[in-house]
């Protein structure tokens, strides 16, 4: 195979990575914030922590 296309391969495999763990790392959040509203006794008016 070509080296070039290999290293396209390659940038694109690094870039979907970055993408997921940017988009696991926000899910994480959501889930720790709906986490303490469930503590916080519901989705009430009450002030996020972030």
């Amino acid at each position: 195979m070509d080296v070039r296309l290999i290293e396209m391969i390659e940038g694109e495999e690094y870039q979907l990575r970055l993408r997921i763990l940017g988009l696991t790392s926000i899910l994480e959040g959501q889930l720790k914030f709906l986490e303490w509203q469930n503590r916080e006794g519901g989705a009430h008016n009450k002030p996020s922590p972030m």
